[in-house]
């Protein structure tokens, strides 16, 4: 969630339910009472006092590492569609898989690690093959020259 319990310091925080109706209230202006999954503290999290206020967010956990998704793969309800249709762009939360849209912009392109990890591998590889590529081309070019 990006939020750190100010009892013990864990990051493991979920939304806690409304109590009453001056709690929906101060929900509405923009705080959120929210529950360490450690400790069990319960505190308040203002939501648009924080700096990630400019950018998507999923909604049910608040994490930022987003995808975009295709239709063919989900079909939005009208009120999504209608939302797109006006310039929302599509996001998917990679760690609650919630599909939303926002208008907001995302704050990064997230890539999951494996995949950034298969990436690099493809390139040593690459280069490891692209060295050997030249060494046999100097190679070639030094028994021609002879």
């Amino acid at each position: 969630m990006g939020v750190d319990c100010p009892a013990c310091g864990s990051v493991r925080i979920r939304f806690s339910k409304r109590r009453n109706p001056l709690e929906s209230l101060a929900s509405v202006l923009g705080y959120c009472p929210v529950r360490c999954r450690d400790c069990g503290n319960r505190f308040w999290h203002g939501l648009l006092f924080n700096f990630r206020l400019p950018y998507a967010h999923c909604p049910k956990c608040l994490r930022q590492d987003l995808n975009d998704w295709a239709e063919k793969y989900h079909m939005p309800g009208k009120f999504y569609r209608m939302l797109v249709h006006f310039g929302a762009k599509r996001h998917r939360c990679s760690a609650c898989r919630v599909n939303f849209v926002s208008f907001f912009p995302r704050k990064a392109e997230y890539v999951n690690p494996a995949k950034l990890k298969r990436m690099a591998a493809m390139q040593e590889a690459e280069e490891a093959s692209g060295d050997s590529t030249e060494r046999e081309q100097a190679d070639r070019h030094h028994h021609v020259a002879l």
